[in-house]
């Protein structure tokens, strides 16, 4: 279209505006449309691209073994004994009949896995009741908090202890600690050592009646039997600190005590164990006999527990309707909301599905809380009043105000219309492209005012010529920011960087052709504008230019300083993270994590080819996978770990000088638990031992780096927390070494770590990638830009720095307070690269202009920031409080994604103010002199046009009024 597009008319006399208004209400219906086929998609699996080694892995593993999207569910006072699990269990699964057809279960459930199912199955196998409670602790069987038996001393004066013991831990570890009484009788050593087990003749079960249980808790309990048929004693199952069994010890305690970041065996756990039995007591007076507190620190698996519900394919289908029926049947079953704990992927996806959806809409909150209601509501209002301000008119905001809602509600709809879905990276474009387009439309309608003034009737056309090209500039450089992060293997950052950009498109157009259109629709008659006192800024950069290079030195080394953080740089892909700690959410997982095991699984795959199939048998292989698991388990980050060696006995291998009978028995053993094994005999083996009946590959065809044909494959399941600091780097590491240090033992045996905690460090290491790459990306593309626009590589080079170095300053400042960058936070550099340049960009070009017009370097200088730094001032400030509107949101990643935007504004803001007049003033400004000629003078007048010496001739916010310069 022509620079005299507003000017043209249709053969009935109407402007072409009509046209362009009319082509935007017809869109809004199909939008509308597309908007209802908005889906989230927030699986951190398929953030990977298909053909990423570890995912390719984590689906090889899938698919040799079963795998099942669970859901644990555990409360506070669940016990072994607890009769509410069969209850709970029953309604979530339902009972089978006669042909083995369950009844009256939840269609959305596939099986409930209880504790005491587990354990009976390791019983009869031949594992003794309280080998097998240690083997499952941390798993679904907790050890709880650490339990305190006092000194007589410290039981007598019970409330006085208890105060000590919380301010000594305190003092000594900074840490908070709570302190509860000790169990109730409900849940006693003899309730905790109560389980159901089917014996093999009906007068080996007894039914356990342990005080403090009622008759119907008593009725669906019976106690262990040993191998003789006698009873065993009802004690529980003891643990020392480090995870030991401790055969003689008393259950008898006093105080139960338990912080974030318990678990049993954690090195921390331990020192605070050791520490507190030689904690003394305070003298209250003076010459007070002091005394030892503590006697004794250890833990008793058995409560809580957890049960393990595996979700049906419809269950995964509607994982939100799901969850709300599993809570509804937890509160059916007599457990209170208060103590109820549900965790696993799909609760935290859902939980991130409300959020997002909860920060474009939140029902639940009221209309008085905007910034609660909707992140996208508060920022119309925002943009309501920042356009009132800057235009004074009512009749204007309101056609900004439509514009930038127009451009994210258009853009929003693309999204699913082109098979995208929303995300939480996503979810935070529309609030961009509102304060992005707000920019624009303020500027161009500040055009328009200051054409009418002269020549209302050519107003439009002039404020398009005029426009154009600035805006055009603005555009490309933000859009390059955002089309670097297509570079990124993660798939919510490259839509980000897709749609993003196609939504800068639309808002480019919304601008030139969208606002003039409904300002020739609705004109409103323009007064005469007052002029903006430059004072102030010629103060200031008056005082730039004393001492310029003291200053600039200054900057720079504060500007060094704060970079040098980036040592310290980490990413953060743990989706918990998130959330806020006071979240429901992350109390459940606090609590599943400190008292139960750590939620999150990682997976090693022992391989045994045909060579190490024929030297050894079926038991000494079990035997191999049983020594790589108790390793495993001894890991401080392993809250447990379970595996096929669990559910049999330890069976030792005969004495190289054993009778031929000992071997034969030995071996005859060894083919009959196989046999059983491979025939599924025992129940559950599959989850955890497989023969491969084809090979898998890895990264070339044929290469059999997974499995070859024939392959004995050996699952063992392992917990780990995903709310501890700890880097999975240091526990993947960790897991490969000492794997590979016990199967160099055994020739023809591999191994590989998988799981959600390696995908969780894959993607770590692609948040760090995707960062570097879609920066260096975005930095070489407007670099070119700036050189072909200033005609100089090294004058395109220099005006970078004061782009560049406000982003490193941000990042390094993050990373010296230890803040984590996620994978909102990593888009935020390019972005900000991309609308930082504007302003130095109009700088430069208006600093050269000056020069070219007969001005010295240091006027030409102090002339641009009185000229551009109103424009950057109100700009900056104003593009920053539209994203710190997010910062109320619920999630995290979109509240971190808003102030580290605004941030990132702010600093560039100074960049442009500060660093920039002081480089033009150094010596180094020679480099950005300008070479006179025709075609720089034609460039530099589409960049800054003179006829129209408006200052804010960026895709930014414009400045309320700017006069011309006489000078």
């Amino acid at each position: 279209m022509s620079s005299n597009f507003f000017d043209r008319r249709d053969p009935w006399g109407h402007g072409y505006g009509v046209y362009i208004f009319l082509l935007m209400l017809f869109l809004i219906p199909p939008a509308l449309w597309g908007l209802k086929q908005t889906n989230l998609q927030n699986d951190v699996e398929n953030w990977l691209p298909s053909d990423d080694p570890q995912l390719k892995i984590l689906k090889w593993a899938h698919s040799r073994f079963p795998v099942e999207d669970r859901i644990f569910i555990t409360w506070d006072s669940s016990s072994l004994s607890d009769p509410r699990i069969a209850r709970l269990a029953q309604k979530l699964e339902g009972v089978a009949d006669a042909e083995g057809i369950r009844r009256d279960g939840m269609s959305c459930i596939s099986r409930v896995v209880q504790p005491a199912t587990v354990l009976r199955s390791m019983i009869e196998n031949g594992v003794e009741f309280h080998e097998a409670v240690r083997r499952l602790e941390g798993t679904i069987i907790g050890a709880g908090p650490l339990k305190l038996r006092l000194t007589p001393e410290g039981r007598n004066r019970l409330r006085t202890t208890e105060r000590q013991l919380a301010e000594a831990i305190r003092e000594k570890f900074h840490i908070d600690v709570t302190i509860q009484p000790a169990m109730s009788d409900a849940v006693s050593a003899a309730t905790l050592a109560s389980v159901s087990v089917e014996a093999s003749a009906p007068s080996q079960v007894t039914m356990a009646k342990a005080e403090g249980v009622d008759q119907e808790s008593a009725n669906v309990l019976a106690t262990a039997v040993d191998a003789d048929g006698t009873e065993p004693a009802t004690t529980p199952t003891i643990l020392s600190p480090q995870g030991e069994l401790l055969e003689e010890a008393s259950h008898t305690h006093d105080l139960q005590i338990s912080w974030n970041g318990l678990r049993l065996g954690h090195p921390q756990t331990i020192e605070i164990a050791e520490w507190l039995t030689s904690l003394q007591s305070k003298p209250t007076r003076p010459n007070e006999v002091v005394h030892p507190l503590v006697e004794q620190a250890f833990f008793i698996p058995g409560s809580p527990v957890a049960l393990a519900v595996s979700l049906s394919e419809a269950g995964t289908a509607d994982r939100k309707g799901t969850l709300a029926a599993i809570r509804q049947a937890v509160l059916s079953s007599g457990i209170r909301e208060d103590e109820m704990h549900i965790g696993g992927s799909a609760v935290v996806g859902t939980e991130l599905n409300g959020a997002v959806s909860r920060a474009a809409w939140d029902e639940s909150q009221p209309w008085r809380f905007p910034h609660r209601k909707s992140v996208l509501l508060f920022s119309a209002l925002v943009g309501t009043a920042l356009a009132f301000v800057m235009l004074k008119r009512v009749s204007q905001t309101m056609i900004v105000l439509f514009a930038a809602m127009y451009v994210p509600f258009l853009t929003a709809a693309i999204v699913p219309v082109t098979g995208g879905s929303m995300n939480m990276v996503l979810v935070v474009m529309p609030s961009l492209l509102m304060v992005l387009t707000l920019s624009g439309a303020i500027h161009i309608v500040n055009y328009y005012n200051k054409c009418a003034e002269t020549n209302p009737s050519l107003a439009l056309s002039e404020a398009f010529r005029h426009a154009a090209m600035p805006c055009f500039l603005a555009a490309l450089t933000t859009a390059i920011g955002l089309l670097s992060l297509v570079t990124s293997p993660l798939s919510p950052v490259r839509d980000f960087g897709i749609y993003s950009a196609v939504g800068m498109v639309v808002s480019l157009g919304m601008i030139v052709y969208g606002v003039p259109s409904l300002l020739q629709l609705w004109p409103d008659k323009v007064a005469p504008t007052a002029e903006t006192n430059s004072n102030a800024w010629r103060w200031l950069g008056n005082k730039l230019a004393s001492g310029t290079n003291l200053q600039l030195a200054a900057c720079l080394s504060l500007s060094l300083v704060a970079s040098y953080g980036l040592v310290f740089f980490r990413t953060e892909t743990k989706v918990i993270r998130y959330f806020p700690e006071s979240s429901r959410v992350v109390q459940d997982y606090r609590a599943i994590e400190n008292h139960l095991a750590g939620i999150t699984p990682v997976e090693v795959i022992v391989r045994f080819d045909d060579v190490a199939q024929q030297q050894t048998n079926f038991l000494e292989r079990m035997e191999a996978v049983r020594e790589v698991e108790a390793h495993i388990k001894r890991h401080p980050e392993i809250s447990g770990a379970v595996g096929l060696a669990d559910f049999l006995p330890v069976s030792e291998k005969p004495e190289a000088n054993a009778s031929v009978l000992a071997n034969a028995r030995y071996n005859k053993r060894a083919n009959t638990i196989e046999q059983k094994i491979r025939d599924g005999e025992i129940p559950g083996s599959a989850s955890f031992y497989t023969m491969a009946e084809s090979g898998q590959d890895l990264f070339t065809p044929g290469d059999y780096k997974l499995n070859r044909p024939g392959d004995e494959l050996w699952r063992i399941t392992a917990q780990v927390s995903i709310l501890s600091p700890i880097d999975y780097v240091q526990v993947v590491d960790s897991l490969n070494g000492t794997t590979q240090e016990i199967l160099k033992l055994h020739p023809g045996a591999m191994h590989v770590v998988t799981g959600t905690a390696p995908l969780f460090l894959r993607t770590q290491q692609a948040v760090l990638e995707s960062l570097i790459t879609s920066f260096g990306l975005a930095f070489v593309l407007i670099l070119a830009v700036m050189v072909v626009l200033l005609k100089n590589f090294m004058a395109g080079l220099v005006s970078m720095i004061p782009n560049v170095l406000p982003i490193l300053v941000v990042f390094g400042l993050m990373a010296w307070f230890g803040q984590r960058v996620d994978i909102g936070s990593m888009i935020t550099a390019s972005v900000a690269l991309g609308i930082a340049v504007d302003g130095t960009l109009h700088y430069i070009a208006w600093f050269q202009k000056q020069m070219l017009a007969g001005q010295t370097r240091k006027e030409a200088a102090i002339r641009a920031l009185e000229h551009c730094g109103p424009a950057i001032w109100q700009t900056s400030v104003a593009v920053s409080l539209g994203l710190l509107v997010l910062m109320p949101s619920e999630l995290l990643l979109i509240s971190r994604f808003g102030w580290l935007m605004a941030a990132l504004v702010a600093v560039a803001m100074i960049g442009d103010l500060i660093l920039l007049p002081l480089l033009m003033l150094s010596p180094i400004g020679r480099i950005l002199e300008p070479v006179a000629s025709a075609e720089t003078q034609e460039i530099l007048e589409a960049i800054e046009p003179d006829t129209l010496p408006v200052a804010a001739t960026t895709m930014r916010l414009a400045p309320v009024i700017t006069p011309s310069d006489s000078r």
